[in-house]
């Protein structure tokens, strides 16, 4: 599950895209504590940064965080928002390790598209054949595991991509339903516990986790 802090102490103005990404799958936290900030990133529990430019100096933080020199998978991706454009602190942001900025007020269509972006490429480059165990050919329809060619059934190559198109998201049965079968009917039935064994049969116990009560979730190796 992918990690957004808001680093702001205007709460109420974030309170609207704190829900939506709650409700997207992510975990999010708002705080104004440089400590609480360089803790989860040093721990890599932080995978986006949307730092409020009228709360706190985005290049104090960023110089903190010394992510101009720490560039890695692992770093968060850093987005600043803010009331005006100055040229000069943004050019020093983006020297520093920032890797986008919005003007307020910020629209949350387009900064849940930029967080999906990033949440991508990120996947992408965690999840390619040369790096992982288990890869996507999306073109083919296949599934490579350890190097080797696995076959699935259209369905369950969908239920599978679905599931790994966000690692850690939990995935509920009726989401599920929804998206892969289009019929929210199927969710009532054993029809998904039944390809999520086969799958799990073909590639192995260890991605897919059930969480009982809430549905599934992919588990990166």
């Amino acid at each position: 599950m992918a990690k957004i802090i808001f680093i702001t102490k205007n709460t109420g103005e974030f309170a609207e895209l704190k829900v939506k990404f709650q409700n997207d799958g992510y975990e999010v936290l708002i705080t104004n504590s440089e400590k609480e900030v360089l803790d989860q990133v040093e721990d890599e529990k932080a995978d986006i940064l949307i730092i409020d430019k009228e709360t706190k100096d985005p290049n104090e933080l960023l110089l903190s965080l010394g992510l101009e020199t720490k560039k890695r998978s692992s770093s968060p991706f850093v987005i600043i928002v803010s009331e005006i454009s100055e040229d000069d602190v943004l050019a020093n942001s983006f020297n520093l390790g920032a890797d986008d900025f919005l003007i307020k007020p910020i629209k949350p269509l387009v900064i849940a598209a930029r967080i999906r972006a990033f949440i991508k490429r990120k996947q992408q480059a965690r999840f390619s054949p040369e790096k992982q165990e288990l890869a996507i050919d999306n073109e083919k329809f296949i599934v490579i595991v350890n190097s080797k060619k696995i076959d699935l059934p259209r369905i369950e190559f969908k239920l599978l991509k679905l599931l790994y198109s966000n690692p850690e998201k939990i995935f509920t049965r009726l989401e599920i339903a929804k998206r892969v079968w289009e019929d929210i009917h199927v969710a009532e039935r054993r029809t998904i516990d039944a390809h999520i064994k086969n799958i799990r049969s073909k590639i192995g116990d260890n991605y897919i986790k059930t969480i009982h009560g809430s549905g599934y979730i992919f588990i990166p190796q």
